[in-house]
């Protein structure tokens, strides 16, 4: 069970923004792993988000109105952190890195789809179909380069950088281009 225990909404000349606290009922202090990294869903009915700990991870979905059930999506064990990003993409996917490895998961539950290795970062397009991210550590200790995958799944692109640079994803256009 969740409940809703604020809401705000701010008003913009075009946007609205809704922020929405969901506490988990029947949980005693001290249970409850952190929940982070929520994400819409492309409709906006829905909030996928993480309950992460030491040990393990768990990323759920719940309405984004009202109430009802927080639904788990896929669970598993937390080698090296997880989940931040987390981002919900096109065509019912998920996508989320955990263990410096991006990920692709069904919105509906089931088995995550490895997208690229070593990577501690990712954006996605704004049609969300593509994911850009960052090839390499992201540290700062060796050069990185930037790479392209599909959300579905299918041969990363890594993009040619310049010898002895490292390149940073700043964003895509706004047609995605």
């Amino acid at each position: 069970m969740i409940a809703t225990l604020g809401r705000l909404m701010i008003r913009g000349s075009s946007v609205v923004v809704v922020v929405l606290v969901f506490a988990a009922g029947g949980v005693g202090a001290g249970t409850q792993p952190d929940a982070t990294s929520p994400s819409w869903s492309p409709d906006a009915g829905q909030v996928a988000f993480a309950y992460v700990d030491s040990s393990k991870f768990r990323i759920v979905a719940a309405p984004a109105v009202g109430s009802g059930p927080i639904r788990t999506i896929y669970a598993a064990r937390n080698a090296d952190g997880c989940c931040d990003p987390m981002q919900w993409g096109a065509a019912g996917r998920i996508l989320f890195v955990t263990n410096y490895t991006l990920m692709s998961l069904p919105a509906g539950g089931g088995k995550p789809t490895r997208l690229f290795s070593s990577t501690p970062w990712f954006i996605l397009s704004p049609n969300r179909e593509v994911a850009a991210l960052t090839a390499g550590c992201g540290c700062g200790h060796a050069p990185d380069a930037v790479g392209l995958v599909n959300i579905s799944g299918g041969k990363p692109r890594v993009i040619a950088k310049p010898a002895k640079a490292s390149d940073e994803i700043d964003s895509f256009s706004p047609d995605g281009t």
